[in-house]
């Protein structure tokens, strides 16, 4: 994910089935809301994301203006967790 911040034509991105763990999920967080950042599409199944991933996840797609196309399912998320995170 580190990469991904500098690859700036990178439009789409599967990570599913890669357990991302707090910092795997802060640096997703952060290119999801880069700005120099133009993914379009991307996968993140089955990654075990936790409720601190997924809160960020909210905040940072709510400033991407590029992302068209998010699938986290296969995740353990509840309902609740998903409402709060994208209220």
């Amino acid at each position: 994910l580190e990469a991904v911040k500098q690859a700036h034509s990178i439009r789409e991105l599967d990570i599913s089935e890669n357990s991302l763990g707090k910092k795997g999920g802060a640096l997703l967080n952060d290119c999801v809301s880069s700005r120099a950042v133009n993914i379009r599409k991307l996968w993140i199944r089955s990654c075990s994301i936790d409720k601190r991933t997924l809160a960020g996840l909210g905040q940072s797609v709510q400033q991407n203006t590029t992302l068209r196309i998010l699938d986290v399912s296969g995740n353990d998320l509840k309902d609740a967790e998903v409402g709060k995170a994208w209220g």
